[in-house]
C-alpha cells in the first residue's frame, strides 16, 4: 500500500484536510515529514488548497498515518496502525505543537518519543439511572419485513462509517455526534429517500468519504413525535434527563406526557415525562464493537418503537379527511408516490404513516418483498410461521419462533433469555473495536438478503466498491472468473445527501 496518509488541521474553530501531496504524506520517521509539519503549522501558511470539512477525518484501513494539527489547542496528534499477533490496532500519540520547532530533533518520531504521550483508547462506560426513577419497559413488537431491512441497513451503516465511530475521542465534536445520531435515527424510522439506478457521486466506504447529511444544530430536537436528547457518552445521563425536562418547561409543551429518547450513540434510553414524574426504561447498548456484524439490542428496540403503530393508533383513529379514501386506494397511492414525496406524506398523516410502515411490500424500494430474515429471526431465518408463536429475548430483544427453541406456549410471566445472553456472549461493549471485530468476524455475516422483485428471487447486496464497468483493471480479464457487474439499484439518501449505503440486486442461488 505504501505510505498513504492524510493531514487534518483545525484553525479558528474550523477543520480542514489535505491528502493530495504524497511526497509530504510520509512516515513520522522521515525528516521531510517534520519539515512539512513545521511549514503547515505556521500561522502564515495558506490553507486555501485544503478542503473545508465538518470534522476531522479518522485513521482508515486504506491509510497508514493521519496527522492532525490543532492550532486552537496547540497540539499535534499522529494516528498509525500497529500490528500485534497479526491484529491491527491504532497507535495514537500526541505532543504540544511548540515542541516541533525544537532544533535538537530531526524527525517527528523523535519529538513524539521524547516529548509526546500515547493516547489511550477510550472505553464507553455504561450509564446508570438513579433508582428513584420508576421502571418502564420498552414496547417491543414482533419484527416485520421492514425491520429486517432496517437491521441490515444499520449493520451496513456502522460497517461503512466504523472508522468515525471507532474514534471515540472524536465524539466530543458535537457536530459529528449529531450527524451520526441523525443517520441512526433515520434508519430506525425508515425516514430517507431512495434513488433508483445509477451510481452515487462518491464511491461508498473510501477513506475520503464524509458523512455530509444535515443534522440538527442543537442536541435537543423533535423527531417522529419523540423529543430526542443527545448527550456525550462520557457525560451524566442524569444531566441529559434534566436537560430534557428544562427544554419542555421552557418551550411550554402542552402535552400531558412526552416520550423522550436519550441518545449517546453508544446507548439509548426511553423516558416518559409527565410533569414532575419521570419514568425510564432500561438503558440499552446502541452501537457496540459487534454492530458491524449484528444489530444491537438498542437498535432493535429503537426500530420497533419508531415503526410501531400501537401507541399511535388513537391519533390515527381521530384523524379526519375531507374525502373518504378506501384503504385499497390509499395503498395504491403509497406505492406510486416518489420516494421523497412518500416520506413527507407519511409524516403529514397518521393514516398514511400506518400504511407506510405496515405494507407487506416496501414502497420505498419499488415494492420489493423480503424473503429471508437472518437478522430479525436468527433462529431459522424464516419470517411468519403458520403454527406456533414467537418470543423475544428479555435481554437483547432478538425474536425466535417457539418451535425453533423447542418450546410450547410460553407463559406470559416467564422471562426468556437466548443462548447468547445466557452465556454473556451478546456484545454490549464499545472501546474502539468495531473495525477489529468486523475484520475477524465478517465471514459469519449473511452476504445479502433474499428478496422478491417483480416475481423473481434476487439477493439484495451492499455495494462497497464501484461497478465493474467503472473499474478498468477488470476489463479484458481472461481469468475465466465471472465478475458481477456490481451495479447499484438503490442508493439511500438522508435529506437528499448520499448516506454511503448503496445496494444492488444479484442473482440468487435458489433461482
Amino acid at each position: 500500500m505504501g505510505n498513504r496518509g492524510l493531514w487534518n488541521q483545525q484553525k479558528d474553530g474550523k477543520w480542514y484536510r489535505f491528502f493530495d501531496a504524497p511526497r509530504a504524506i510520509i512516515s513520522p520517521e522521515s525528516p521531510a515529514t517534520l519539515r512539512a509539519l513545521q511549514l503547515w503549522a505556521a500561522d502564515t501558511f495558506d490553507l486555501t488548497p485544503w478542503e473545508l470539512v465538518p470534522f476531522p477525518t479518522p485513521l482508515h484501513s486504506d491509510l497508514d498515518v493521519v496527522y492532525t494539527i490543532d492550532k486552537d489547542r496547540g497540539l499535534v496528534t499522529v494516528a498509525q496502525w500497529e500490528s500485534t499477533d497479526g491484529v491491527s490496532s491504532r497507535l495514537t500519540r500526541q505532543v504540544e505543537l511548540a515542541n516541533i520547532y525544537d532544533p535538537s530533533f530531526r524527525t517527528l518520531d523523535a519529538v513524539l518519543a521524547d516529548k509526546g504521550n500515547a493516547v489511550e483508547q477510550l472505553r464507553i462506560p455504561r450509564p446508570r439511572l438513579p433508582a428513584i426513577f420508576p421502571a418502564m419497559n420498552w414496547p417491543i413488537e414482533p419484527p416485520t419485513p421492514l425491520n429486517e431491512l432496517q437491521f441490515r441497513c444499520f449493520v451496513d451503516f456502522v460497517r461503512l462509517w466504523r472508522f468515525y465511530l471507532d474514534d471515540l475521542a472524536g465524539w466530543s465534536d458535537r457536530s459529528l455526534l449529531r450527524t451520526m445520531a441523525m443517520g441512526v435515527l433515520r434508519i430506525a424510522a425508515w425516514d430517507f429517500e431512495v434513488r433508483f439506478g445509477g451510481d452515487p457521486e462518491e464511491g461508498p466506504g473510501v477513506f475520503s468519504s464524509l458523512p455530509r447529511w444535515s443534522a440538527p444544530a442543537n442536541d435537543i430536537f423533535w423527531f417522529h413525535g419523540f423529543l430526542v436528547t443527545l448527550y456525550n457518552p462520557f457525560e451524566s445521563l442524569d444531566q441529559a434527563v434534566d436537560n430534557a425536562q428544562a427544554y419542555l418547561e421552557n418551550s411550554q409543551c402542552s402535552a400531558p406526557t412526552v416520550r423522550v429518547l436519550l441518545l449517546s450513540l453508544s446507548h439509548v434510553t426511553l423516558v416518559e415525562v409527565s410533569g414532575p414524574i419521570v419514568k425510564c426504561s432500561p438503558t440499552l447498548p446502541l452501537i457496540t464493537n459487534s454492530s458491524a456484524l449484528h444489530p444491537s439490542p438498542g437498535f432493535r428496540a429503537l426500530a420497533s418503537l419508531l415503526t410501531s403503530q400501537t401507541w399511535k393508533t388513537p391519533r390515527c383513529e381521530r384523524e379526519e379527511w375531507a374525502v373518504n379514501v378506501p384503504t385499497e386506494i390509499l395503498e395504491t397511492i403509497v406505492q406510486a408516490l416518489p420516494s421523497r414525496d412518500l416520506v413527507s406524506f407519511a409524516q403529514a398523516s397518521f393514516r398514511v404513516e400506518k400504511s407506510y410502515y405496515a405494507s407487506s411490500s416496501l414502497p420505498q424500494l419499488g415494492g420489493l418483498c423480503v424473503q429471508s430474515f437472518e437478522f430479525s429471526r436468527p433462529c431459522c431465518g424464516e419470517g411468519y410461521q403458520p403454527t406456533g408463536g414467537s418470543v423475544a429475548c428479555a435481554a437483547c430483544y432478538t425474536w425466535s419462533h417457539t418451535h425453533c427453541l423447542g418450546l410450547g406456549t410460553l407463559p406470559p410471566s416467564e422471562v426468556l433469555k437466548c443462548a447468547s445472553c445466557q452465556q454473556d456472549a451478546t456484545c454490549s461493549e464499545l472501546d474502539g473495536g468495531i473495525h477489529r471485530t468486523y475484520h475477524t468476524g465478517r465471514s459469519t455475516t449473511p452476504a445479502g438478503c433474499r428478496v422478491a422483485v417483480d416475481g423473481a428471487t434476487r439477493l439484495l447486496t451492499l455495494r462497497t466498491s464501484e461497478p465493474a464497468a467503472r473499474r478498468p483493471e477488470l476489463r479484458g480479464s481472461t481469468s475465466g472468473v465471472t465478475i458481477s457487474p456490481g451495479e447499484t439499484n438503490y442508493a439511500i439518501c438522508f435529506n437528499g445527501v448520499f448516506s454511503g449505503l448503496a445496494y444492488g440486486l444479484d442473482g440468487s442461488d435458489e433461482g
